[in-house]
């Protein structure tokens, strides 16, 4: 018994017809054992989709549908009927579709089981269609009588008598009386542009090319005034050779939304914006005038190419992939690529497509960005001059590195990845004072610019020194992420600098940079309420020393006394020759007793020292402290002054502190 069935399912007669057959096996899921080969053409999916278990039929049925079916045959299959229908369901074609169908099913047993299930399915979509297009006609036509604004009317064809309603009539301006219900009334209202437009929708109609009669056109209103009007109807009676002979339909006056299209038609070919509609195939059905002035193309050229059709050969492909990911997502953006247009000439675009609300169309969206890549390569060319030429650097909040140009690591001697994660101290030389960069921090915590001169220590021991300028940097939400510096090389200018502002006779600061640093700590000091002491020292004596072994010798001891005072500073000390036989020494967050115990270590080292030629050799030391904030660096200077005088004046050789 099967296998007839087997074989008469793969007969002519069901391969060309409307009707697919199935045997399904009684199992979970019913797994199919055979099928009729016009499956393919029916719902696009091969016979073999189905026998190798690739498809399962129950993964086809609407989910909405699913539990309603599997009942029904849970039910059929405890009853004693050999036959069994459902009522129509939906079945998912390969293409994502689904149609309605109907299905009857026979029960096959084998030893009085039913082992199988053999059925026909009948694509009834159309009929269905068809049923819900009546349903629409039906909501439309109660919901105009319930008053939402339509007109309606009614046409009984053979007498040319039309039933037009009173809103129908007011919506032209007319009261009741003013028109009669006839059709040659209507026709009389219709624009004469319209009119041939209006009579082949019908006729489409009457002649079953339609499921239903639309038609937008243009009516008189009483005032002479046109209004667009969209109508739309449906035959609810029909002659024996299925003609229309009675309609009815409704009028809905448009204007507002004509005068949108209008404003939408004029924003589409006033766009700076090539915009064109395309076929699933790229081809060009519509386009405005940038799209043309874009291409170089006209009308008729435009018309016989596709979008895809421009592309350049290495972009064919992507273009392809794009096309299908539009038809999986509805919506692609921003997708590049490059095209040969009029007379070979290749332009850059981007395009943002969308698909439809028809799904048959493409609407395109393309800008020209030909120049804007040229800009990009330059600007690309500008970044990579600036990364091996500017000394830039880029940091988190922390100050840990996220970035460091090449000239940075050039003159750094650091490759990059040595120099990424690491604090950007690590190139901090040891003879900047902590001060700067506690200012420099506090600058750009606050949201300002710091600028300044700053020496560093490269990886190899070696010096350079920037000018550098340290920006904050914000995230599109304007928050703070991170800071950029961006330094000059300013080593050599520095070098020629240093040689300004050292003694040339003991290499220690010269007059000139200890005023210099005094201006600069003791606004320091007075900004942060910071100490600040100075000591002026004077070598006792001196006279006698230039006068006894002469001035060589006076000035070796210069030199060695500048030695051994320099080496027992402190780091944060400055120290440098005052003039003469004197010297200067700046004490940074230093109070009188800590000043005055230094000038007393360094007394007892230079007395103790032993001098080349001359022996041994004292100094006398005059030490001052910022009493007040509003002190200057001259009263300073003068009260350290008065402390050395009164120390030479005390017998020499010992320590006065300015009270």
């Amino acid at each position: 018994m099967l296998d007839h069935y087997t074989s008469l399912i793969h007969s002519e007669l069901f391969n060309k017809g409307p009707v697919v057959v199935f045997i399904w096996k009684n199992e979970n899921n019913w797994p199919v054992q055979s099928v009729s080969k016009n499956i393919q053409r029916i719902l696009g999916y091969s016979e073999i989709d189905f026998l190798s278990g690739k498809i399962s039929y129950d993964t086809l049925i609407h989910p909405e549908d699913f539990e309603r079916i599997f009942c029904d045959v849970a039910v059929a299959l405890d009853k004693e009927e050999e036959f069994f229908e459902h009522k129509p369901y939906r079945i998912r074609k390969k293409d994502g579709s689904y149609l309605w169908v109907h299905d009857s099913t026979l029960k096959l047993r084998t030893n009085s089981k039913v082992t199988h299930l053999i059925g026909y399915l009948l694509d009834i979509t159309t009929q269905k269609t068809l049923q819900k297009e009546l349903e629409d006609v039906n909501l439309r036509w109660s919901f105009a009588i319930e008053g939402n604004g339509d007109g309606l009317w009614d046409w009984n064809v053979p007498t040319s008598e039309v039933y037009f309603s009173k809103q129908w009539k007011n919506m032209l301006g007319y009261e009741e009386y003013e028109i009669k219900n006839n059709v040659d009334e209507w026709e009389k209202l219709i624009h004469p542009d319209d009119s041939q437009r209006v009579y082949q929708d019908i006729q489409n109609y009457f002649e079953g090319k339609t499921e239903f009669y639309e038609n937008k056109h243009r009516l008189k209103c009483k005032n002479g005034a046109y209004k667009w009007i969209l109508a739309r109807g449906v035959a609810i009676k029909k002659d024996k050779n299925d003609k229309p002979i009675r309609l009815i339909g409704t009028h809905r006056d448009i204007s507002e939304q004509k005068i949108l299209e209008n404003e939408f038609e004029t924003i589409f070919e006033t766009t700076k914006d090539g915009i064109a509609i395309l076929d699933l195939e790229t081809n060009f059905l519509h386009f405005n005038s940038a799209y043309l002035d874009m291409t170089g193309f006209t009308k008729k050229e435009l018309k016989t190419k596709s979008c895809i059709g421009l592309s350049i050969p290495e972009d064919v492909q992507r273009a392809k992939n794009i096309v299908q990911e539009l038809l999986e997502k509805g919506f692609v953006e921003n997708f590049e690529k490059t095209c040969i247009v009029k007379n070979n000439k290749k332009i850059n675009i981007s395009m943002s497509l969308s698909l439809m609300p028809d799904k048959q169309r493409i609407l395109a969206a393309t800008k020209d960005i030909t120049a804007s890549k040229k800009t990009q390569k330059q600007m690309k060319n500008y970044i990579t001059l600036i990364n091996e030429n500017i000394i830039t650097s880029t940091t988190d909040l922390k100050g840990i590195i996220a970035d460091a140009s090449e000239a940075f690591c050039r003159i750094s001697h650091y490759e990059k990845d040595e120099l990424i994660g690491q604090k950007h101290n690590i190139i901090r030389h040891p003879n900047m004072p902590a001060s700067l960069f506690c200012d420099m921090w506090e600058t750009i915590e606050a949201g300002k610019t710091w600028a300044g001169e700053v020496k560093n220590l490269a990886k190899d021991g070696s010096f350079f020194w920037v000018y550098e300028t340290i920006s904050a940097i914000y995230d599109e939400e304007n928050n703070k992420i991170g800071y950029t510096a961006i330094s000059h090389d300013i080593t050599h200018r520095k070098r020629v600098e240093e040689l300004s502002i050292t003694d040339s006779l003991t290499g220690v600061c010269n007059r000139l940079k200890l005023d210099s640093v005094l201006t600069y700590e003791l606004n320091q000091s007075k900004r942060y309420q910071q100490e600040l002491s100075l000591i002026i020292l004077d070598v006792d004596d001196f006279k006698s020393v230039n006068d006894n072994y002469g001035h060589q010798v006076g000035d070796s001891v210069l030199k060695e006394i500048s030695s051994v005072l320099k080496e027992n500073c402190r780091q944060t000390d400055t120290f440098g020759r005052w003039g003469g036989e004197e010297f200067l020494i700046i004490l940074p967050k230093t109070d009188m007793l800590q000043a005055a115990a230094l000038a007393e270590k360094l007394k007892n080292i230079v007395q103790t020292y032993d001098f080349s030629t001359v022996g041994y050799q004292t100094c006398s030391f005059g030490v001052a402290t910022l009493k007040k904030k509003t002190q200057s660096e001259q009263r300073l200077v003068e009260e350290a002054d008065k402390a050395l005088y009164e120390a030479k004046r005390s017998g020499k050789n010992r320590v006065v502190v300015s009270q």
